[in-house]
């Protein structure tokens, strides 16, 4: 995306502060938003946006007021994951940021790919794999299976839930985000190959910048969960880059230090890992 500089963005037209009779009453006024920033009408560089409704119904199941499935599935025993972020900014994107910007043609969303159980094993344990889809053992009682599921930190903000149903939709949710991610990198690294397609259909031509809003699962490790994190896709992603291009850099912006690729990649000359 070309670099918007001050002089893209027009200043807001000036306004005369509001006055009533009694000075006391006078009501605080808002300052008038900024004009929307200048785009070129055909954009050196374009965003690939992972976002489809089937992908953002992947992520929402795990909202902090989730529906009931079946009357032995209470709703308090769903994992609630970062609460309503997910539900806001899906909303933020549809809403606001995607309809303008598609227009422009800054943005193209793009339908991501689901992630399988090999694409998983890539970084993550076989066993850890076959907890996050099985769970304990059905022949062990309750305070075995809490030991088991502790070995693999699948308890308190990474619960597993408790029957296949719920393991069923927080696969669909783990495979959706590292899917996502892996698809992201997938089209940085076929600037020399078929190119791929946006939802559309459109061929993706000049895309440099790929984004998986839902996605930045850093706390993941090789065999356990961490931090609301089952998965990590950036790992995978990161993987995936490194086939390419030989030498990948990551820097995180998050609050929160990125144990999990920092883990994965320690020692590697290949990945460089930078928390800010």
């Amino acid at each position: 995306m070309s670099a918007i500089h001050e002089n893209q963005i027009k200043s807001p037209p000036s306004t005369s502060p509001t006055t009533s009779s009694t000075t006391s009453n006078t009501k605080c006024q808002l300052p008038p938003l900024l004009s929307p920033p200048k785009f070129s009408s055909s954009p050196t560089s374009i965003v690939a946006l992972m976002f489809s409704q089937p992908y953002t119904n992947s992520l929402l199941y795990l909202c902090s007021k989730p529906p009931s499935y079946s009357p032995s599935y209470p709703t308090q025993s769903l994992p609630t994951i970062h609460k309503d972020r997910e539900v806001l900014l899906a909303s933020m994107l549809r809403t606001y940021l995607l309809p303008p910007l598609i227009r422009m043609g800054v943005i193209r969303p793009v339908k991501p790919m689901k992630a399988k159980r090999g694409h998983m094993e890539k970084f993550h344990s076989p066993s850890y794999i076959s907890m996050l889809l099985n769970g304990p053992p059905p022949s062990s009682n309750p305070t075995e299976s809490f030991q088991i599921l502790d070995e693999y930190n699948l308890v308190d903000d990474c619960e597993l839930p408790p029957n296949q149903q719920g393991r069923s939709l927080l696969w669909n949710y783990v495979s959706s985000i590292a899917g996502a991610s892996i698809h992201a990198a997938s089209i940085l690294t076929s600037y020399d190959e078929p190119r791929k397609r946006d939802s559309e259909g459109r061929i993706m031509k000049s895309v440099n910048v790929a984004v998986n809003w839902g996605g930045g699962r850093h706390h993941a490790h090789f065999d356990s969960a961490g931090g609301f994190c089952y998965v990590n896709d950036v790992v995978l992603a990161a993987q995936c880059m490194r086939r390419k291009f030989g030498k990948v850099l990551y820097l995180d912006i998050d609050i929160h230090h990125c144990d999990g690729v920092e883990e994965a990649f320690r020692g590697s000359w290949r990945v460089v890992t930078v928390s800010l």
